[in-house]
């Protein structure tokens, strides 16, 4: 195999070099590891695991809230906890799924706080070359938010977490305090509605 000097490399393949070394940075102690280096006083743990999710998190946030000022914070939140309650830690449990848990109840608060619909928001604008693919991606991508945004609470969680953050089962199930069997229960009722609404859009399908 080749390897590219840096400069023999395309903005691309340096933009994929930065991610790769940002993932292996991050990655370099586990999560468990570092927050009980956390609770020892090491804050530069802390600092690790606000680097390794912020991504995530707030790209989480983000599509259950449709609001991306309001991901930033609840963000900020969740990690405030982490630090607040640390100590609290059930070092028996996944720290992925503690963090989850707090974000998912951060979530619903937001939303039970407005009373209102997800605004439809939180599926990234095509990027199609042509001006009839661009339309047609938009109208399909307006279409999945506001299928989205009309699911129930339960099922909107369950697929954000599958499909968007590829948590388990196993995992969804441990951060909303329900069986496996429920989670997936959930993603399936989920995915059967957003495929009625989107009927519409296949060949033949309602007008």
């Amino acid at each position: 195999m080749t390897v590219k000097s840096a400069r023999e490399r395309t903005p691309r393949e340096e933009e994929q070099q930065s991610e790769q070394t940002w993932t292996a940075r991050v990655n370099v102690a586990t999560d468990e590891a570092l927050i009980k280096k956390f609770r020892a006083g090491d804050r530069g743990a802390f600092a690790q695991l606000v680097s390794k999710y912020e991504r995530p998190l707030v790209n989480f946030l983000y599509r259950m809230t449709g609001d991306a000022g309001r991901a930033e914070e609840l963000f900020q939140e969740s990690f405030l906890r982490v630090f607040k309650h640390a100590g609290r830690f059930d070092t028996s449990r996944k720290f992925k799924t503690w963090l989850y848990t707090i974000a998912s109840n951060l979530a619903r608060n937001e939303l039970r706080r407005r009373g209102k619909e997800l605004p439809l928001t939180g599926v990234p604008a095509s990027t199609g070359p042509g001006p009839q693919e661009k339309l047609e991606s938009k109208e399909v991508e307006e279409s999945v938010r506001g299928a989205v945004a009309l699911l129930p609470e339960d099922q909107r969680l369950v697929l954000t977490m599958r499909i968007y953050q590829e948590l388990t089962y196993e995992e969804i199930g441990e951060i909303l305090g329900c069986s496996t069997g429920t989670a997936k229960s959930r993603m399936f009722y989920a995915m059967e509605k957003l495929r009625r609404h989107l009927e519409y859009l296949a060949p033949g399908g309602c007008t």
